[in-house]
């Protein structure tokens, strides 16, 4: 029978099965036929099945087991209906024909046989084969016959490799109703060595699921469900699920596959005791694993608050991880989230969030801000969701007149909440004052819409409120219409990051489109003209023109007329265009790409349908000659070539800077691309207008010549391209045709990669719809046909050869992520060219196809170098492997003469690098024969590469064939240096099981010849090349060298040393290269009582390389070293070297790090502070500065640090600095308290480096703590720090520190004083962007205090002075404050804030008259509301 005959029988038999389901054949056959079908039919269709399986091939196999799986079905169906028919029949003869034990061995083994090897779709088959096959056993064999035959499979499986899956999903289906105990009787460690394959991916899953189910087997099988024998049965699982559980690389998939589906179907209290237990065994009381599986009891509804009553943790431990950046998410999560949302929050949650919100928005991580606002989200509607419950239940209670104490406590529970909700409100507001951390505001904005968006503000408009699971607040809270928040919003409009002036749009957008009330409250704060006027300003500052467009587009959003405001914009673009053009140097600088900011905004959020089609059509026309003017303008400096000048020749007297001139064309271009790009995509255009756009960008892309306007327009080109695709598709093609037809004849100056042709030709491509790709198809003929021609046009500077262009518009399609998989047949024609002219005599042709080499390989290989099949590489791109060999034959036979050949086989070895060798394959046969030909060469590169290619490609199979070592000596160099080199990298490769045993040859040939490749060679190159070998081959423990031999090699290599130790041939790197390997390796393994007298050689050496490895060495290792006589002879020796002046400056910090490491007592302060002062070098002043802290002995040493350090505690200053001062500081304070230091130490944590501030909050947490305390976060040492500073010293110097603190803040910046207006591009940002000034200053405000005893007059005399001028201010120049006004600069409002809250501590009874006065001028409400929480 033919293989398609075989097929076509088994696919007949397949349908026949499906159609003769019972149910269909009660209504169509009578009861002979069924018990015809049952007793005839259905043996003959296994008898035939059977057979089919046992001579399955590939192609019917997968056929052939689904029929055999429906043949089950229906043999179940039947057996199932024996009231119906006699069946008794077919059980019987299925016991003794058809499932005979022999058969159902077979079927077995074919499951495990074809199981790993199959496809997902046999996979599949074979798993619903054997559950069907397995029914139909129960169905006809007894208990005692089935236990018989199950035992012999479980031992069956129980040789079967544990990392194949077949073995756990067996297991995991025959646990279904037979005990399972047999398999651990068998193999007892079975759980542990299947537990130690769950870190593999492939494997967690079925492990998993095959663990759960024996184990549970286990418990109802084998301990009758008896929870009494609990323990017995924790005996085969928990201590080795507690060992790997700690481990972290199992923690995810023994919770996700194995603790999570276990607890679920064991009773509850099997997790509470597994949870006991991992809390009173301290070695494992590990808190990620601890949330994480109470998490789990959450999630299962074991037990919803494992913290009430310190039931399973307590509630103490978990305020302390709420501290913990590491803990502080799954601990919040575990607080609020309950399975029964509804349920009531313990109020005592609600404290703790209110102590412990500051750790989550002062997090500077993304994800884990947007995971704690998802999570924020979640409780919010927790809270909602119970106050439903609770007023819902009130309602009941109420209307039935009964139990009013229960009412009174459910409406106090609804109170909780509700003044819990009044309190977030209220500490967000104070978290969006101007100029806060970013993080911090944004985070704000997004709980506060989170607040919204949850429909406690009545105001809101009902599309705004969340849909998920909508349920009504028993209270209404005033948000939208709050006058602090709006003016907050409005004030943070012209923030800096674009992130919170969209979060600010959309909030104010959600206000305005509310409550009538709201639109009215938000009228009445708002000057139009005022917000116009901030808005024109911030428009003329280059670095500020969104932020004014934002203004006008909030303006435009309220706007009733919305359609003026665009003309309005439209005439005022228009004066400046005209403007610009009649005197383009002299208005240079202008506003133009301003309002092409604000047009965009404007476009992208009119609705159209609100107007005429000949009304938008005007204002299309008009925006269209106003984008053809501004071109026009910008277009002589964006086309420029800066080779003939940076600006043209026009230009050049002017008095604006060359930048500033260039960075307005820029904007302008970049802003009306945009614009451009929104009419694109969202209006009508006509066949002229989008002929007109089409020209305009083609010619744009086609002649700019600065880099960052052409990435600006590129995207509307990519946009439009996408528009015409679909609108005017013959108009695109016409126009590649065009580009296409301009290759040969260009006459016009272009860049070398050929301006903008390949981003024109592969943008158009990209948008291809056809599959047969007919236009890359051409442009691809049309390039290859250009690259067979050689031109004869001589190559000039002023114009590109049609090759070149060819070159880089195959290039810039590979390249395109849209056209990847569409260029693959064309990737061996390019490969062949790029290498043809790789030897062109024009530099530019060999620096284009270089390029697309690059461009290819990276194509195949990614920019990282993966490594691809070399069978799947020259299978795909056929031809390859012959052009490849025939190059790199061609240049070894000539014998790599000049630079050309030189260059091919590098890129010929960098192709083959890439390739890794398939066991079996031989196709790299050719190539390694002439790779080790290359290992001889007397290019030093072609050399490397060589080494690292044989590495890459040659595996354990293929190692034997290479000629490693052989016939090398001294007597040829190059070639013993190349095979020593391809010997280094082969021992470098990760060797999981064995080394080849060709390899073990090579090694005893090196290990061998070791006195002519080390004693005798008169070469430090491959004599350092050798000895980096043999460090390779000691390190390895797979390879085993005698006792004697290594002696002798140890031998030898001392002897080396030695010898070239004292001879001084002036200046030769390769010595002192080779010298301090040779060191390296005698410190690994020379006699250890041989390591003190290694040191001072090595450190006594003229060579700058033998100096560095020994003193490399101490500092790894010096804290092993021993020898008194020894160590102060080293550190003497150290010293003497850090204060030579002949001593390499580089050596230096590495000097005193390694005296640091011997012993700190070892190191004298005055040499440190001598090497500050007289170096230069920043390493050696950061290494001085970092050890002077260890070395204070009285507290003129502490002065005396203090008075170097302090210059460097500016934000300001290099990171490494301030880093080596804190490391500093923190030494020094170990050795000598002071409380100027503790107190620096603490500004640390508000460090603009999170390193930094890591650091300090280290330091500082142990120092509150004690040494073994969790760490918390930086924010929360700094609230809780100053306790501890005034209970360890005098009140008198701690509020001296804090008022100079203080007065610093407020000299910083003189908030009264006429700011020049900045006239560059960009304004310098705040060197610290992570602190909050407010907040800082406050915590200075708060130790003053508590160190108070009486009336502090310094303090009160400053507060007097700052109240006297600012209240002098505003009155003189008549301030009467608004959004945007005077105090929405955040310098202004934070000092506003700090006095207001120095007045409200120290001159209390003056807060009165103070508020008055802000009262009179309007100022800011959040200076009267904000309070340090």
């Amino acid at each position: 029978m033919s293989k398609d005959s075989e097929i076509e029988s088994i696919l007949s038999c397949k349908q026949l099965l499906i159609s003769q389901t019972p149910a269909k054949l009660v209504k169509r056959a009578n009861q002979d036929e069924i018990l015809h079908l049952i007793n005839e039919e259905l043996p003959i269709q296994f008898r035939f099945l059977f057979q089919q399986l046992k001579e399955s091939n590939d192609k019917t196999r997968l056929v052939i087991v689904d029929s055999l799986a429906i043949w089950f079905l229906r043999v179940n169906q039947f057996l199932n209906n024996k009231k119906k028919w006699d069946v008794s029949s077919l059980s019987q003869l299925l016991k003794d024909d058809l499932l005979t034990f022999t058969n159902c061995h077979f079927i077995f083994d074919y499951v495990i046989d074809f199981w790993n090897d199959g496809s997902n779709a046999l996979l599949n088959a074979l798993r619903d084969l054997f559950h069907k096959f397995l029914i139909v056993l129960k169905l006809i064999y007894d208990k005692t016959k089935l236990n018989e035959l199950f035992i012999q499979w479980m031992d069956q499986i129980m040789e079967i490799s544990s990392t194949l899956r077949v073995q756990y999903y067996l297991i995991e289906t025959l646990a279904v109703d037979t005990d399972m105990v047999h398999i651990l009787e068998k193999r007892p460690d079975f759980i542990r060595e299947s537990l130690e394959l769950m870190s593999f991916e492939s494997l967690s899953s079925p492990i998993g699921k095959c663990l759960v189910h024996l184990l549970i087997n286990i418990y109802q099988f084998h301990f009758s469900s008896d929870i009494n024998r609990i323990n017995d049965w924790y005996g085969f699982w928990k201590d080795d699920t507690m060992y790997y559980l700690h481990l972290h690389k199992y923690t995810k998939p023994l919770k996700l596959y194995l603790l999570t589906p276990l607890f679920k179907q064991m009773p509850s209290n099997v997790f509470s005791d597994f949870i006991t237990d991992l809390n009173t065994n301290s070695k494992q009381a590990d808190p990620s694993i601890l949330l994480s599986l109470l998490k789990i009891g959450q999630e299962l509804d074991i037990n919803n608050e494992p913290f009430h009553n310190n039931e399973l943790v307590s509630i103490f431990t978990l305020e302390t991880f709420l501290d913990n950046d590491e803990f502080k998410l799954p601990t919040f999560e575990l607080l609020t989230f309950n399975k029964k949302k509804s349920k009531r929050i313990q109020p005592y949650i609600l404290e703790i969030i209110k102590s412990r919100l500051h750790n989550f928005l002062t997090d500077v991580t993304l994800e884990t801000r947007n995971y704690f606002e998802s999570s924020f989200k979640s409780f919010i509607l927790r809270i909602r969701d119970s106050c439903y419950s609770l007023q819902r239940d009130v309602t009941k209670l109420q209307k039935a007149n009964k139990f009013p104490q229960e009412q009174e406590d459910k409406l106090k529970q609804i109170d909780e909440y509700k003044k819990f909700i009044i309190w977030l409100f209220q500490y967000l507001k104070m978290e969006l004052v101007p100029g806060i951390q970013y993080q911090r505001c944004l985070m704000s904005l997004n709980l506060i819409a989170i607040l919204i968006n949850s429909g406690v503000d009545s105001y809101i408009a009902a599309k705004d409120v969340d849909k998920e699971n909508k349920r009504s607040w028993p209270f209404n809270l005033t948000i939208l219409n709050d006058t602090t928040l709006l003016r907050l919003l409005i004030d943070n409009l012209i923030s800096p990051v674009n992130d919170i002036r969209k979060s600010v749009k959309t909030l104010l957008s959600q206000s305005y489109n509310s409550d009538l009330s709201v639109k009215k409250t938000l009228h009445s704060m708002i000057n139009e003209d005022t917000l116009l006027k901030k808005a024109t300003q911030n428009m003329n500052a280059y670095q500020n023109t969104e932020a004014g467009a934002t203004i006008e587009k909030f303006l435009f959003d309220i706007s009733e007329n919305q359609l003026q405001l665009i003309k309005d914009q439209l005439t005022l673009l228009q004066l400046e265009n005209d403007k610009t053009e009649k005197n383009p140097i002299g208005n240079a600088v202008n506003n133009i790409s301003g309002f092409y900011t604000s047009l965009t905004m404007f476009f992208n959020s009119l609705d159209i349908e609100s107007y005429s089609k000949e009304t938008i059509e005007n204002i299309l026309k008009e925006s269209l000659t106003e984008i053809m003017k501004s071109w026009n303008i910008s277009k002589e400096l964006m086309c420029h070539d800066s080779s003939d000048g940076l600006l043209p020749n026009k230009y050049l007297q002017s008095s604006i800077s060359d930048q500033i001139i260039t960075s307005y064309a820029f904007r302008t271009v970049k802003e009306m691309s945009k614009m451009l790009e929104v009419i694109i995509n969202s209006y009508t255009l006509t066949q002229e207008q989008l002929v007109a756009i089409g020209d305009l960008l083609i010619s744009q892309l086609s002649t700019i010549r600065h880099s960052g306007c052409f990435q600006a327009v590129l995207p509307t080109f990519r946009t439009f391209c996408v528009r015409c695709r679909f609108v005017a598709p013959d108009q695109l093609k016409k126009w590649l045709d065009e580009i296409l037809n301009s290759l040969e004849v260009k006459t016009q100056h272009i860049t070398r990669r050929s301006g903008g042709l390949p981003f024109l030709i592969t943008n158009i491509l990209a948008t291809e719809t056809s599959k047969d790709r007919p236009e890359l198809k051409l442009v691809f003929e049309k390039f290859l046909n250009i690259l067979k021609t050689v031109s004869d046009m001589a190559h000039q500077d002023k114009l590109d050869l049609p090759q070149i262009t060819a070159f880089n518009c195959i290039k810039a399609i590979f390249i395109e992520t849209k056209l990847s998989e569409a260029c693959t047949p064309y990737f061996p024609s390019a490969l062949e060219y790029s290498l043809k002219y790789f030897k062109s005599d024009i530099w530019a042709l060999r620096n284009c196809s270089l390029m697309l080499f690059t461009s290819l390989q990276n194509r195949i290989f990614g920019k990282l170098g993966k490594n691809i099949s070399a069978r799947l590489f020259f299978t795909k791109y056929a031809g390859i492997d012959e052009m490849l060999l025939q190059i790199l034959r061609n240049s070894i036979e000539n014998g790599n003469e000049n630079e050309k050949d030189m260059e091919s086989t590098i890129l010929v070895l960098s192709i083959l690098m890439c390739l890794k060798q398939t066991p079996g394959y031989n196709g790299l046969n050719p190539f390694i024969v002439e790779v080790v030909k290359c290992l001889g060469n007397k290019n030093w590169k072609i050399r490397d590469m060589a080494a690292r290619t044989i590495a890459a490609v040659v595996d354990d199979t293929h190692v034997d064939m290479l000629p490693l070592m052989e016939q090398c000596s001294i007597k040829d160099q190059n070639k013993l240096h190349g095979h020593l080199m391809a010997i280094k990298s082969i021992l470098l490769l990760d060797h999981h099981h064995h080394l080849p045993t060709k390899l073990d040859e090579v090694v005893k040939l090196v290990i061998n010849n070791t006195i002519e490749y080390i004693k005798i060679n008169p070469s430090f190159v491959t004599v350092k090349a050798c000895l980096e070998v043999i460090l390779l081959i000691f390190d390895n423990p797979q390879l085993e060298i005698p006792m004697d031999s290594k002696n002798n090699v140890i031998s030898t290599i001392g002897n080396y040393f030695i010898k070239n130790f004292d001879m001084d041939t002036g200046i030769d790197g390769s010595r002192g290269l080779c010298l301090a390997t040779a060191l390296e390796f005698l410190f690994k393994y020379e006699h250890k009582d041989n390591t003190n007298s290694l040191i001072q050689l090595g450190l006594e050496s003229n060579r700058y390389e033998v100096q560095f490895e020994a003193i490399k060495y101490v500092e790894e290792n010096g804290s092993t070293l021993t020898g008194d006589e020894d160590l102060n002879s080293i550190s003497e020796k150290l010293s003497d070297l850090l204060l030579k002046k002949e001593t390499l400056v580089t050596l230096k910090p590495a000097i005193i790090k390694a005296i640091r490491t011997i012993s700190i007592t070892q190191m004298k302060f005055d040499n440190l502070v001598k090497v500050f002062q007289e170096s230069n070098s920043e390493a050696c002043k950061l290494a001085a500065i970092e050890s002077l802290g260890d070395c204070v002995e009285t507290m003129g040493h502490v002065n005396e640090v203090w008075t170097i350090v302090q210059n460097y505690f500016s934000d300001s200053t290099n990171e490494l600095f301030r880093m080596a001062v804190l490391n500093c500081l923190i030494n020094c304070f170990k050795k000598i308290s002071d409380v100027k230091v503790i107190m620096q130490i603490c500004s640390f944590l508000q460090d603009d480096d999170s390193d930094i501030r890591k650091v300090a909050a280290g330091y500082l947490n142990g120092y509150i703590e004690g040494a073994n305390a969790l760490q918390r976060t930086s924010d929360t040492i700094a609230r809780t720090i100053g306790c501890k500073i005034i209970k360890n010293f005098n009140s008198s110097d701690i509020t001296d520190i804090s008022i100079k603190q203080i007065k610093a803040f407020f000299l910083e910046n003189d908030i009264y004083s006429h700011k020049e207006e900045f006239e560059g591009l960009f304004e310098r940002e705040k060197d610290n962007q992570f602190r909050n000034d407010v907040e800082q200053n406050i915590r200075w405000i708060s130790l003053i205090k508590g160190c108070s005893t009486g009336e502090n007059s310094n303090t009160v005399s400053f507060v007097d002075e700052e109240k006297r001028k600012l209240v002098d201010y505003l009155e003189s120049n008549k301030i009467v404050d608004e959004p945007l006004g005077w105090m929405h600069s955040g310098d202004v409002l934070s000092r506003i804030i700090v006095l207001r809250q120095l007045i409200s501590t120290f001159e209390h009874d003056q807060l009165s008259n103070f508020d008055t006065h802000l009262t009179q001028h309007k100022a800011h409400p959040l200076v009267f509301e904000y309070q340090y929480l």
